[in-house]
């Protein structure tokens, strides 16, 4: 008994197939020109196309899977005929969506910038703005859009966009969305991660006993310097002035050992805040530079309270900085002030060139008793070079 099925009633169940086409598809010849068995399945035309086109293609591609002896050829050809159906209205929906949008960007822009944000596809939470009053009622989708009116800055609005999920279709929004998930909501680069994995590392040092360190030398600081300014220490002044350095630990061994502890502490402070970058010859350097033995006390112990306050404020930008880090992870957008050896000394000595006048710090210069003294000279007079243009 014959099959139901021919190539024949196939052609003619196929819209426009009554009409000749150039070429004839039952021919042999035709045939060649037919997906042969394990070429690739025609694939939907990635360009919108007429109905016409649509439906010779639908032709090809059902004939293509009968020559190919696919049982669910007629199925498969279905498939694909929804799918290019749901394209197009998705395309229709999506200029509609714009073309009611642009309606209302000089009446209520707000309304059509919130239109954008949310999509095409969830055009539903917009039905409740765009009927009459005596229709509206009280929705989730008005409330929201209410909240988000009286929202002031740009800020805040993305910040509702994104917990509500309002903004899902908002470029802004998902850029938000995706920094949000690196450390501090900021793109980390190599380098910087470099940087935030060793602070991570001095981190733990500084929590497990480095800081405990830094406050009681800084305490014990403070108590040397209360001990000077009443008067309790004698480690300066004009008698100190001849005795030849070499004998001074001989001659005056208490006044060489507070000087001793001082710059102890001040090396220890410094290195458990600034890291090992600071050295211990630094240490030395900066108190040989503030503290001159030959000077009365009176003169001594000022400069003394400018290097503990400034030891203070670098303890405290590190306290900063360690607040920050835990609270976005990376250090990145910190801004932080740069503490070195001359940062330090010339915060100590600065306050007395404020007070000199020109051939006073020339003269100040001739004097000086350290090379690290005479640099702060120059680079105060860089300063005040600077500030006069």
């Amino acid at each position: 008994m014959a099959s139901p099925f021919s190539m024949q009633n196939l052609l003619a169940s196929l819209p426009g197939s009554q009409k000749p086409t150039g070429f004839d598809l039952t021919t042999p010849y035709a045939l060649d020109s037919m997906p042969k068995i394990g070429q690739p399945t025609l694939q939907p035309p990635s360009q919108p196309m007429s109905n016409k086109n649509q439906q010779l293609g639908l032709m090809l591609y059902a004939l293509g899977g009968a020559m190919k002896g696919d049982k669910d050829f007629v199925g498969n050809t279905l498939a694909l005929q929804q799918m290019q159906e749901g394209k197009r209205k998705q395309e229709e929906q999506k200029k509609a969506y714009e073309e009611l949008l642009k309606k209302y960007e000089k009446t209520n822009p707000q309304l059509a910038d919130f239109g954008r944000l949310i999509g095409p596809e969830n055009a539903s939470e917009l039905a409740p703005f765009l009927i009459t009053k005596s229709e509206k009622g009280t929705t989730a989708g008005i409330k929201d859009f209410q909240f988000y009116q009286g929202l002031e800055s740009d800020q805040e609005k993305l910040n509702f966009l994104i917990a509500s999920g309002r903004g899902s279709q908002s470029p802004e929004v998902q850029e938000l969305l995706r920094k949000s998930k690196s450390p501090g909501g900021v793109d980390i680069t190599p380098g910087q991660k470099i940087v935030d994995d060793a602070f991570g590392k001095n981190l733990v040092a500084w929590k497990t006993g480095e800081k405990q360190q830094a406050e009681s030398n800084i305490a014990n600081l403070d108590n040397k310097l209360s001990l000077l300014a009443a008067g309790k220490q004698n480690v300066s002044g004009s008698e100190f002035a001849l005795i030849p350095d070499a004998l001074k630990p001989v001659i005056t061994p208490e006044a060489t050992g507070f000087l001793d502890e001082i710059s102890d502490i001040t090396y220890q402070s410094l290195r458990a805040t600034l890291g090992p970058a600071f050295t211990e010859n630094e240490g030395k350097r900066l108190i040989a530079a503030t503290f001159n033995q030959n000077l009365p006390e009176e003169l001594n112990v000022p400069r003394l309270q400018r290097l503990s306050a400034k030891i203070k404020a670098i303890y405290n930008s590190k306290e900063n900085a360690i607040d920050y880090f835990d609270q976005y992870g990376t250090l990145q957008g910190y801004k932080e002030e740069t503490s070195g050896f001359s940062d330090i000394l010339d915060s100590v000595l600065f306050d007395e060139f404020k007070n000199l006048t020109k051939d006073q710090i020339l003269d100040r210069y001739k004097k000086a008793q350290t090379p690290e003294e005479r640099q702060s000279i120059l680079r105060y007079a860089e300063m005040l070079k600077a500030q006069e243009k």
